[in-house]
């Protein structure tokens, strides 16, 4: 049996670049239908799993749903997968569960023996660019459909292997993410099979995490809500029968978070290697705790998946490809771009835009969340930007002083903020955050679509500051209509004017 057949419907969408192909839907059960036109006018709970690939997400939303998903490292989700699990409702008919299941990030990328053939006949100039883009189209796919299954889902079960700053890195723009979401952090310590070693990870890896900050607490009297419930006399008597030391698989982890207009909480969990002695502690308490809490949300939301999609993939449509102006005259200039009226849907079976004109995806690599673009090409220092509460933030390594200072110029071009950076490290630097950093000059351009940014007076908000070798430009964020026009920051008069007309 094909692993597809194990789930209620496939969107099979494995190359953004050929949406005008379109990529079909693929209805696996008569049920599959029949929940996806009902969820079209009733409400739902949405939960999602994120992490890379072979960590165990399909193996977490196995055991909450109780229905075999597959889950190995030989078999990896492809596309964005759904299913409708029976076996949440039945405590509660009038709720409805959807399950998505996403391929994971950081998979192998794989092309057929006919792909290969042709990419490999290419010259070898031709070859590398034909590899970097299909490399790039691959990884944007999978970005592109977890930052859905984010976007839609109600929980979110970040799940992460051996902690490293990586995935420290990824936990941190999830947890931005997910401020209004149920959050879970499953730590999934499937290369460790003894109690004792596991306890020895939490306490040197987790509980010393810069980024974490965690207090302990018994899961049985902690609610998502953040309050300690008071037991009643079963629990009680139940809880002295106990000793201290069998009490550990019952421990979660607790982050606070107290930056957002009240205290929200995000909840740690442990699972261990299936089958051992460390996993026969950890892993039934993690489940039912994860259960348990999905089957108390109280309230639905709707959840019709092609409008989700649609709605998806228009708003993030400049993040992932690149939009040039018709050819008409300047008064009258059009933007080329995704319109919702573009996403079509075909007999309920197929997926695809209708344009008239190329979808080219940009030049860059976006992270797990489809939330940040960077590149960092010969003496171009690699760079990112994101968007964080009410500030748009552009992030360069830079290395040195600022002794030259740094020109930053922001206008409108063709339906897109352009910034254009100027700039000069004056150290080598071999290893950065994004990656390495020569010395130099460098001018650096990139452009970010209208809808995924509106800045607030085109004013820069905090002092040029290098921190940790990084220089952070920020922006305020504004709902307001940006009036464009021209924006220079920094100190010009230390560039020669070859180097300014380059800004032009």
């Amino acid at each position: 049996m094909s692993e597809y057949n194990l789930y209620d419907v496939v969107l099979e969408l494995n190359s953004l670049s050929k949406l005008k192909d379109g990529f079909p839907i693929i209805y696996n059960t008569e049920k599959g239908k029949q929940k996806v036109d009902e969820l079209k006018e009733k409400d739902g709970i949405a939960i999602t799993a994120i992490g890379n690939s072979n960590q165990g997400k399909s193996f977490i939303l196995s055991r909450i749903s109780e229905i075999v998903i597959p889950s190995s490292h030989s078999v990896n989700t492809k596309g964005l997968s759904i299913i409708f699990p029976d076996n949440l409702s039945k405590n509660d008919s009038n709720k409805r569960y959807i399950i998505l299941d996403t391929e994971g990030s950081q998979n192998a990328i794989t092309i057929s023996e006919e792909d290969r053939e042709v990419i490999y006949g290419l010259k070898e100039l031709e070859k590398i660019e034909k590899i970097e883009e299909t490399s790039r189209d691959k990884q944007m796919t999978e970005n592109f459909l977890q930052g859905f299954a984010l976007d839609s889902a109600q929980v979110v079960i970040a799940v992460v292997g051996q902690l490293t700053f990586q995935d420290q890195k990824f936990l941190n723009r999830i947890k931005d993410v997910c401020k209004n979401k149920n959050l879970f952090i499953v730590h999934n310590l499937m290369f460790l099979e003894k109690i004792e070693d596991v306890k020895n990870h939490i306490k040197d890896v987790i509980l010393s995490s810069l980024f974490f900050n965690l207090v302990n607490h018994d899961m049985i009297v902690f609610s998502k809500s953040g309050k300690t419930e008071k037991k009643n006399e079963n629990d009680e008597n139940e809880q002295k029968k106990k000793e201290e030391k069998d009490t550990e698989n019952r421990i979660i982890y607790v982050e606070s978070n107290n930056s957002g207009k009240k205290e929200t909480h995000i909840i740690h969990l442990i699972l261990a290697k299936e089958g051992t002695q460390a996993g026969d502690y950890y892993n039934k308490s993690t489940i039912s705790y994860l259960r348990e809490n999905v089957m108390a949300i109280p309230k639905q939301q709707k959840f019709d998946v092609f409008e989700k999609f649609k709605k998806y993939l228009y708003n993030c449509s400049s993040e992932y490809f690149d939009f040039s102006s018709l050819n008409t005259n300047e008064s009258e200039k059009e933007v080329q771009m995704i319109e919702k009226k573009n996403i079509i849907i075909e007999n309920d079976n197929i997926i695809k835009v209708d344009v008239p004109f190329d979808l080219n995806l940009k030049k860059c690599y976006t992270d797990e969340i489809g939330i940040t673009s960077y590149k960092g090409l010969m003496t171009t220092p690699p760079f990112g930007y994101y968007k964080k509460d009410n500030h748009f933030v552009i992030q360069i390594e830079y290395c040195g002083k600022l002794e030259k200072g740094y020109i930053v110029k922001k206008n409108i071009l063709n339906g897109q903020y352009k910034f254009t950076i100027i700039g000069k490290t004056t150290e080598n630097k071999t290893k950065g955050i994004f990656g390495n950093v020569e010395e130099g000059n460098f001018i650096l351009t990139f452009s970010v679509g209208l809808d995924f940014i509106t800045i607030k007076n085109n004013k820069y908000t905090e002092d040029n500051k290098i921190k940790d070798g990084v220089l952070n430009i920020i922006y305020e964020i504004s709902n307001e209509e940006d009036l464009g026009g021209e924006e220079i920051l920094g100190n010009d008069d230390d560039w020669d004017n070859d180097d300014v007309s380059k800004l032009e």
